[in-house]
């Protein structure tokens, strides 16, 4: 009975242990976008919807087409990302780190690219 319960207990704990797994790893995405404004080292990029975007909950949030702020990481040159360019952007989400949404790598694409962006294609 004893052995049983330290079973079950072990099982217990493995499985909460499991469940916390790659809770603080960052969340990585792809997008199209247009960048709108660069100051800094952050870019305010207008980007296309984001499907499987997960909340900070870890909760299934789907990202509508929209503008917003993006950091820029030490891996891409900034200085590229110039306003009206399109870019395909892999970025990543810490949500304990500022800030939260940071540019880790960056592919131009041509100027004719059509995005799905709020407001309608560009």
């Amino acid at each position: 009975m004893r052995r049983k319960r330290r079973f079950a207990g072990l099982l217990l704990f493995s499985l909460v242990a499991l469940a916390g797994c790659g809770a603080d790893e960052p969340g990585v995405y792809e997008v199209r976008g247009q960048i709108v404004t660069a100051q800094g080292n952050d870019v305010f990029v207008a980007h296309e919807a984001i499907d499987g975007f997960v909340d900070r909950s870890g909760n299934a949030s789907p990202m509508s087409a929209m503008s917003m702020p993006f950091g820029v990481g030490p891996e891409v040159d900034r200085a590229t990302l110039t306003p009206g360019s399109k870019w395909e952007l892999t970025f990543d989400v810490v949500w304990d780190r500022e800030p939260i949404l940071q540019i880790t790598a960056a592919r131009p694409l041509p100027d004719d690219t059509p995005l799905e962006l709020a407001g309608g294609v560009r």
